[in-house]
C-alpha cells in the first residue's frame, strides 16, 4: 500500500516526489498501530525500502523477506522518476550508513542534542562525519544530496549564540537569509522549515500566514 501511494503521487505530480525514510523513535507509536517490532525497526526499514524498489522497477514484482512477502501482483503505474529520490533522516551512525547504502540524500535535524548541527562549525563537523561514512561505504559524498530540517520558522527564537558562535535559524528574517546562504556555500541543497501554526483552533490561518511571511521575508531575499 505504501509503495502504491508513493508511485501514484509521483505519477500524478509528473515526477516531483521525494521519498523520506526514518526508522522512528517512539516505541508507543509502534505498539499503538501494531507495527513491526520496534527493536528490529532498522531491519524492517531496510526490507521495506528493498520491497518498494522491487515494486517500482520490476515488470513482475515479487519479494520474499522476513516482514514482507508478495508475488503474482500487478503494480501499475510505475513511478515517473527512475528511481524516486530517497532521503534518509537521522544523525546516528546507523542512519548515516543507511543513507550511504540506499539513499540519494541525507536529511538530518540540526538541533538533535546527540549530534547537534546548529552552528556553522558544528554543521561542518557533521558534514565531515558524514563524508567519512560515505567514503568508507564506497560512495562519493558529492553524489548524495544534503538537506537540513529546521523545526521552527523565523522570529520564534531570538538570535542566540553557542560557544560564542551564532546559533543558526534563530533570530529574524535577515539572520535566516544569512544562514541559508552560508549553508548553500557548504553544498547544502535544501532546507526544510516547519511553519505550522501553534494554536489548535487557528492552526490553518496561522500556518498560511507563517508561509506568506516566510516567502516575503526569506525566500524573496534568496532569489
Amino acid at each position: 500500500l505504501t509503495a502504491k501511494l508513493l508511485s501514484t503521487i509521483d505519477h500524478l505530480s509528473k515526477g516531483r516526489l521525494t521519498m523520506g525514510i526514518g526508522v522512528g523513535w517512539c516505541r508507543e507509536e509502534f505498539e499503538a498501530i501494531a507495527a513491526a517490532p520496534f527493536d528490529d525497526r532498522g531491519h524492517v526499514t531496510d526490507e521495506w525500502m528493498a520491497a518498494c524498489t522491487e515494486l517500482f522497477t520490476a515488470s513482475e514484482p515479487k519479494f520474499a523477506g522476513k516482514y514482507v512477502n508478495f508475488d503474482d501482483v500487478v503494480f501499475e503505474p510505475k513511478p515517473t522518476q527512475k528511481p524516486i529520490p530517497i532521503w534518509v533522516g537521522g544523525e546516528s551512525a546507523p542512519a548515516i550508513r543507511r543513507t550511504v547504502r540506499y539513499a540519494h540524500g541525507w536529511y538530518p535535524v540540526g538541533t538533535n542534542p546527540q549530534h547537534p548541527m546548529n552552528t556553522l562549525s558544528r554543521f561542518k563537523k557533521g558534514m565531515e562525519r558524514f563524508r567519512g561514512f560515505a567514503e568508507k561505504g564506497g560512495r562519493d559524498p558529492k553524489e548524495i544530496a544534503i538537506a537540513l530540517r529546521v523545526l521552527a520558522g523565523p522570529g520564534n527564537k531570538p538570535r542566540g549564540t553557542i560557544d560564542g558562535e551564532p546559533e543558526m535559524f534563530t533570530g529574524g528574517d535577515a539572520d535566516w537569509v544569512g544562514d541559508i546562504k552560508a549553508l548553500e556555500d557548504l553544498g547544502v541543497q535544501a532546507v526544510d522549515v516547519r511553519l505550522f501554526g501553534r494554536s489548535r483552533d487557528e492552526i490553518l490561518p496561522q500556518t498560511l500566514d507563517a508561509m506568506r511571511r516566510f516567502k516575503d521575508g526569506v525566500l524573496d531575499k534568496l532569489s
